[in-house]
């Protein structure tokens, strides 16, 4: 009997010196990719690269240390041949029919790029161990650590340790560069397969739903508009202050509060659970595609006002966004007045959002207290704004949003005074043609009184009684039906 499975993963088992691992994973001269390369990173465990560079590359030095001493064989490094993801990727752009044909287009474009660019590999197991340690070893980012390593070379012994690798002589480099670790190579398999080993090898090192998550979908587009967010200095600055570990780096907190705003832009809903994402990754639910950049803004303004800020609440952070993105979105709140502003001066802009802030939720009238048996509790008073930041249903962040929109515009004159904003002309939006018709039910320049059937825009404007160069506005009372060709005609006049 003879039984295989389809789905199964095989690897060949190859000895690579050092040296060549080194070269394996570093830019050639030409310009052309590593042949060892990542995913833009997709198929790693963010966190862990961060931890090989703490603490003075600690970890990175242990391992070179394990790597000399014969204790780096332990642990292999694993690496699909991007021939083998692209038919993964076909396959499943063929099988998998709910999914929108363009992601799977975009990701195999991705990578057929990256193959064209020098990668022959991806790296699914070991990238820490080959980017961090041991090319940062060779390139001098960092000496051997102080754990005592000694060479003997016959009556000669020679101290390795806290040297860097450039400082070494000849015939101990030689020695380094010819140190064989295993590297497995995949030869079958599905990438699904690759991912799912991945996290499974990790699960002990705190592997999130929301991280499995994000990596499970790492060849998706809204994976790579997130990542390019994330990826910019200036966000990743300001969202490395955001306190509470969900939102911390090293488990994807940046990509996981970056999703979650761009989700709130679309819909007006926060939402808080990891599934809720799913939608945007399979592409079954769009985000605008302009939302991308003005989110990037909107971090970076926030960044250049709390510059000296240490550590920032990620409601505060949130609120900004919010309120940043009414300004630009007036008609998508009808229930919120947000003042006729766009900010000018953008450190003092924020600065003064983040007095306002403060103000609000130091307000005395926001909390009430309540004697329960023998204790004293303090509540949260509905409508204030600290009631408004403890929760995220749409009521309480309207009401925040309310509050914010109040303080600028109470403050207006003021704000424009000190050119910290600058007020604009908005376009309110007019009526629809039925609620015209509802509040006059005639045709304004013949008198006609119009049946309901006839009410339609094939026929007829809303036509303004005084033109909006002459003063008018979009007021319901300034508007009556007017027949079409005949409203155009007029243009800028006056109808009455």
């Amino acid at each position: 009997m003879s039984i295989t499975i389809n789905e199964a993963v095989s690897f060949e088992t190859l000895s690579i010196p050092l040296k060549d691992l080194r070269k394996n994973v570093t830019k050639g001269d030409d310009g052309f990719q590593p042949l060892f390369s990542t995913v833009s990173g997709a198929l790693q465990r963010i966190n862990q690269s961060e931890e090989w560079k703490k603490d003075n590359f600690k970890r990175s030095k242990e391992f070179m240390n394990c790597v000399i001493t014969g204790a780096g064989a332990l642990d292999n490094i694993i690496v699909v041949p991007v021939e083998l993801v692209l038919k993964g990727l076909e396959r499943k752009s063929r099988q998998n029919p709910g999914t929108p044909k363009e992601i799977w287009e975009e990701t195999i474009k991705q990578v057929k790029y990256d193959q064209e660019n020098g990668t022959m590999y991806y790296i699914i197991d070991g990238q820490n161990r080959l980017v961090n340690a041991i090319k940062g070893f060779y390139e001098g980012v960092f000496p051997l650590g102080e754990k005592t390593i000694t060479a003997k070379d016959g009556d000669e012994e020679y101290v390795l340790s806290g040297q860097k690798y450039t400082d070494l002589p000849s015939k101990y480099k030689d020695f380094i560069d010819e140190i064989r670790l295993t590297v497995l190579r995949a030869q079958t398999g599905d990438i699904d397969s690759f991912v799912d080993s991945l996290i499974a090898k990790n699960e002990g090192l705190t592997w999130e739903p929301w991280m499995k998550q994000i990596t499970k979908k790492w060849y998706t587009i809204y994976r790579k508009e997130i990542s390019k967010i994330t990826n910019n200095p200036q966000v990743k600055d300001t969202l490395n202050k955001i306190s509470g570990k969900d939102y911390s780096y090293d488990k994807n907190g940046h990509d996981l509060i970056v999703s979650e705003l761009l989700i709130w832009m679309k819909d007006q809903i926060q939402i808080n659970k990891p599934h809720q994402h799913i939608p945007y990754f399979d592409h079954h639910e769009k985000i605008n595609n302009s939302y991308f950049g003005k989110l990037t803004k909107y971090i970076q303004e926030f960044g250049k006002g709390y510059a000296k800020i240490p550590t920032i609440q990620n409601v505060e952070f949130r609120n900004y966004v919010m309120f940043r993105f009414g300004l630009d979105h007036r008609a998508q709140f009808p229930t919120i007045s947000f003042p006729k502003c766009k900010p000018d001066m953008i450190v003092n802009f924020v600065s003064q959002y983040r007095i306002y802030n403060k103000v609000l939720r130091e307000d005395k009238n926001g909390r009430t207290s309540v004697k329960i048996g023998d204790k004293t509790v303090t509540t949260k008073v509905p409508g204030f704004y600290y009631w408004a930041c403890s929760e995220i249903a749409k009521e309480h962040i309207n009401c925040r949003l309310k509050l914010l929109a109040k303080e600028f515009t109470n403050n207006i004159k003021d704000l424009v005074s000190r050119g910290i904003v600058k007020e604009i002309e908005v376009e309110e939006s007019a009526p629809s043609i039925e609620a015209v018709y509802i509040n006059n039910p005639v045709e304004v320049s013949m008198g006609k009184l119009l049946q309901p059937s006839e009410v339609s825009s094939e026929f007829y404007d809303r036509g303004h009684l005084i033109a909006k160069k002459n003063g008018g506005t979009n007021d319901i009372d300034n508007l009556a039906l007017h027949e079409k060709s005949h409203n155009r005609s007029i243009k800028d006049t006056n109808i009455i």
